[in-house]
C-alpha cells in the first residue's frame, strides 16, 4: 500500500467508538430495497458536523451567495496526492500529471454549458491546494461568473475564520457543508469525500452528479487517463 502520512495511533480497547459501514461501496453487500436508504437516513440525522461549523457554513453561504442559487464542484484526482506525498514517487508522475491536466481541461466547457443552461448565479469549487489551476481555468472561461473557493472565503470579513485558516480538517468539513447545501453538487465517484456528500444529499433529495455524468449530459469527452493512485495500486 502507498502511505501518504504516518499511521494514526490505534485506539485503546476500552475507547468507545461507533463504526459505520457504507454498503454502497461493497458490491458483495445485498440489502433489501429501501433498507439502505432508511439506514442512511438515520445515520445522517445524527452524524452531523459540530454546530459551530454548520453555523459558520450558513454564514459563508449567506455572505457569498446571498440566497441565490449556486452549484458546487469538488475537483480532486489522487494523482496530486500520490505524486507529491508518497515516498515511492516514480518517473511516471510527470506524465500522469500532464494527462490529469488534460482531463481537467475536458470539464471546463461542460461546466460552462451547465451554468449557462441552468442560470446559476455562482459556483463554489472545493479542491486540494495543488488543484488551484482548475479554478483558474474556470475563471478564464467564465470571467463574468462569481467562482469562489476556500482561499476566497478565508479572506472574507467573517468573524471566527482564523480557526479554519489554521486547521485543514475544519476547513474540509466546512467545505463539505457548503457543498451539501448547494443547489447542485458535482463530484468524483471514487472520492469518499464526495460520496459522503452525495449520500447525505440523496436522503434529502438534493441533486448530485458525477463528472462522468456531467460529461455525458453536456457534450464532453469521457476521461481516458488513469490517475497515479490507480497506477501504483496495480503494481502492489
Amino acid at each position: 500500500m502507498v502511505e501518504f502520512f504516518p499511521p494514526m495511533p490505534l485506539l485503546s480497547s476500552d475507547t468507545p467508538c461507533v463504526a459505520i459501514f457504507y454498503s454502497h461501496t461493497d458490491k458483495n453487500c445485498k440489502l433489501e430495497v429501501g433498507v439502505n436508504a432508511s439506514v442512511q437516513s438515520i445515520v445522517d440525522q445524527h452524524l452531523l458536523p459540530a454546530v459551530r461549523i454548520r453555523k459558520k457554513a450558513q454564514e459563508v453561504i449567506q455572505k457569498v451567495f446571498n440566497g441565490k442559487p449556486y452549484f458546487a464542484i469538488h475537483y480532486r484526482n489522487k494523482t496530486g496526492e500520490v505524486c507529491m506525498y508518497s515516498t515511492r514517487v516514480t518517473v511516471e508522475c510527470d506524465e500522469l500529471l500532464e494527462k490529469n491536466q488534460q482531463d481537467a481541461e475536458k470539464l471546463i466547457e461542460p461546466v460552462y454549458t451547465l451554468w449557462k443552461q441552468e442560470s446559476y448565479s455562482s459556483i463554489y469549487v472545493a479542491h486540494p491546494s495543488w488543484s488551484e489551476r482548475f479554478t483558474l481555468m474556470l475563471r478564464k472561461r467564465m470571467p463574468d461568473v462569481k467562482i469562489v473557493n476556500a482561499e476566497d472565503i478565508l479572506q472574507m470579513d467573517i468573524p471566527g475564520m482564523d480557526e479554519y485558516k489554521n486547521d485543514n480538517y475544519y476547513l474540509s468539513i466546512l467545505e463539505q457543508e457548503i457543498c451539501y447545501h448547494a443547489d447542485l453538487f458535482i463530484g468524483w465517484k471514487l472520492s469518499y469525500w464526495d460520496l459522503t456528500i452525495m449520500l447525505q444529499r440523496e436522503v434529502v433529495q438534493r441533486e448530485s452528479m458525477t463528472f462522468s455524468e456531467l460529461l455525458k449530459a453536456h457534450g464532453g469527452n469521457e476521461f481516458h487517463h488513469k490517475n497515479a493512485w490507480e497506477q501504483m495500486q496495480k503494481r502492489e
